[in-house]
């Protein structure tokens, strides 16, 4: 039951979305794009993983509409391409280990 809850609440199709995203994950993507800001962090947390709304975050941490805005793209960007790597490891993966 609680994993059929986790997929759907965290499923990764491709498109971030807000409210709907795994702490984890988007952890990951932020290492990825070097995003380190602490209040950007807390801006991006609250919108992606918490679901509240972009204005209300960058008002809440302190950062502007506009630069939450190219991170956000960005995150979107370098999930885009995770995602179109994910086959060729998947594949990789699978023949190591049989």
């Amino acid at each position: 039951m609680r994993n059929e809850y986790y997929q759907r609440r965290y499923s990764i199709p491709g498109n971030l979305q807000p409210g709907m995203v795994d702490i984890r994950h988007l952890r990951l993507l932020m290492v990825l794009c070097s995003i380190s800001n602490p209040r950007m962090v807390l801006a991006l947390e609250e919108v992606l993983v918490n679901g509240l709304s972009r204005r209300e975050a960058c008002e809440r941490n302190g950062v502007s509409q506009s630069h939450l805005s190219v991170k956000y793209r960005r995150l979107q960007d370098v999930n885009q391409i995770v995602l179109r790597i994910y086959p060729y490891v998947q594949d990789e993966l699978e023949c190591s280990s049989g």
